[in-house]
């Protein structure tokens, strides 16, 4: 057995090199694309319902739903977020359940060889962890809750689609790969 080397200098700086050593580690096959791929028309039905059950629970306390409040409101406390009575149809949060949807789309039927993948999913880190503004930057341990909500409910929208039993777990499994190659994407932002 041959040891393959990698270059850690490039894993911290280089977006393509990351995503094909996390895809290439957690093991993201052709046939777990093709699991995906098959099913992917019936989950991207379900992603409407995906976003609001995300944003519902985001919504529920303050310190999720202060990034929800406009930039130019940001900067008051908590509690204008709390005041301004945020609900699934103001515009603000109209606007990031089409964000939220489309990530989601694209996370089941993206082209998962294209660097242009890797870097949608590096923009939705460095998006999060607005390194240039505080005050705008998602805390690590939110991510984590919000990636772990999100992972169990794609499994649950995957396990609703009636599939045969095979194809169910290697759509589960190729779905679970997917989640975390997007949470390391993330998390590269924060620990720099």
């Amino acid at each position: 057995m041959s040891i393959k080397i990698v270059d850690e200098a490039a894993l911290e700086i280089d977006v393509e090199y990351r995503f094909r050593y996390v895809r290439d580690f957690v093991g993201l096959t052709s046939s777990d694309v093709e699991a995906v791929r098959e099913s992917s028309h019936l989950l991207r039905e379900k992603m409407p319902q995906l976003a609001d059950a995300l944003l519902t629970k985001l919504l529920e306390t303050d310190e999720s739903m202060r990034f929800f409040v406009p930039t130019d409101e940001a900067r008051n406390s908590r509690r204008s977020a709390n005041s301004q009575n945020l609900t699934q149809d103001h515009p603000r949060v109209l606007q990031i359940r089409q964000n939220v949807i489309q990530f989601l789309d694209e996370l089941v039927s993206g082209q998962y060889d294209d660097p242009a993948f890797a870097f949608a999913l590096d923009k939705i880190g460095a998006t999060h962890a607005r390194a240039d503004r505080a005050d705008a930057k998602v805390p690590m341990t939110q991510i984590n809750a919000m990636m772990g909500f999100l992972s169990d409910r794609l499994i649950a929208k995957a396990r609703s689609l009636g599939l045969p039993h095979d194809r169910e777990i290697a759509l589960i499994t190729a779905l679970q790969k997917l989640i975390w190659i997007q949470m390391n994407m993330m998390v590269r932002h924060y620990v720099r």
